[in-house]
């Protein structure tokens, strides 16, 4: 969160910054960090169990925070809005670490999950999708009252439910990142009621994009489904051309799409992996990457050497659209590499005529 609000920060920035955690639970423990870690912090944390807040409240005190962490009971149907005083003014932010499951029997069904907390603290009717139903309605109507609004949620298919959900809304300002924590992983989703900035661009993708907790890394898969590119390039003055292509491949692809939805990494060996935000529209930002690989060899017709390049979707999401753009995607790769595209027969009938 600390990330997140570098993105859509307001020009001069304010004394104190004021987050709401809804539904705080026995420990408060996100409010305690979160003044923990930034001294200009406040919170207004909320819970439904009496409880629960007396737990909460006695953590709070003991660590002479009283000034900065208000606890607040509310209803069950309450999130965001039923909570807020007129005093309280523009909020940074919003945080929920949602119910996960349905009922009790969605718990049993899923037996490896870790489940840490009261009834209240990890069931909800209709489960964590429609907790952050109930947050994105509040949103709705209360708009730039809060910057940043953000959930974690515990499922992955949560994440696009939540999503679509959100495009339904007509909001664009999107982010979305993983927690990866030995074999747990959880999802977070923010979004901003105000439209994406250009002097953003360098810092977005560092909080819309995975984060990787420890030390193991996430191995790219080639998605299923999806078929893998593979075209020649030949050898031009007996060298390789196809990493210089790529370079301005790149470039065209960020005239195409704006340079600040255009992410590419070269590895040592010059093999590019290539992410793309793509805006389709009512459907928001489609995002996909895909690896983009060669290997020399001799044509066993012509002996010529020549390069094979091979184009793979290895991350789309939303899954279908994310497959449709890479077939365009990868049509350009193949046009612009081998040059066979209509820019770039004008540019070589140009150059001949010279």
């Amino acid at each position: 969160i600390q990330d997140l609000l570098k993105i859509n920060a307001p020009s001069e920035k304010p004394a104190t910054t004021i987050g709401f955690d809804i539904g705080t639970g026995a420990s408060c423990i996100y409010p305690l960090l979160g003044t923990s870690v930034a001294k200009d912090w406040k919170f207004i944390a909320t819970d439904i169990d009496e409880k629960s807040l007396e737990s909460a409240r006695k953590n709070v005190v003991g660590n002479n925070l009283e000034s900065r962490i208000e606890l607040r009971k509310v209803e069950r149907s309450v999130r965001i809005a039923g909570a807020l005083k007129e005093s309280d003014g523009p909020l940074a932010f919003c945080m929920c670490n949602p119910p996960f499951f349905a009922s009790a029997l969605d718990i049993k069904q899923n037996e490896d999950s870790v489940c840490m907390g009261s009834r209240d603290e990890i069931v909800c009717e209709g489960g964590e999708e429609a907790f952050v139903g109930g947050i994105i309605e509040d949103s709705v109507n209360l708009k730039g009252r809060v910057r940043w609004y953000t959930t974690m949620v515990g499922k992955k298919a949560s994440v696009k439910a939540v999503l679509r959900q959100l495009r339904s809304k007509g909001i664009k300002n999107i982010v979305t990142t993983d927690f990866l924590q030995g074999r747990t992983t959880r999802w977070g989703i923010g979004w901003c009621f105000e439209p994406e900035r250009a002097e953003d661009a360098a810092i977005r993708p560092t909080v819309d994009r995975q984060v990787v907790m420890d030390k193991r890394k996430k191995k790219k898969k080639t998605i299923e489904g999806v078929a893998v590119k593979i075209f020649p390039v030949p050898f031009v003055e007996d060298k390789s051309v196809v990493s210089d292509r790529l370079k301005d491949l790149v470039e065209a692809f960020k005239t195409k799409y704006g340079s600040d939805r255009v992410q590419a990494e070269t590895a040592d060996d010059g093999k590019t992996s290539i992410q793309l935000r793509v805006d389709a529209k009512e459907h928001g930002d489609v995002k996909l990457e895909f690896h983009v690989d060669w290997k020399d060899s001799k044509n066993s017709q012509t002996g010529s050497m020549e390069d094979t390049v091979s184009v793979s979707l290895t991350d789309a999401y939303p899954l279908g659209l994310g497959k449709a753009e890479f077939l365009k995607a990868s049509a350009q790769v193949q046009a612009d590499i081998q040059r066979t595209n209509r820019k770039w027969r004008r540019i070589m009938a140009k150059a001949q005529k010279k």
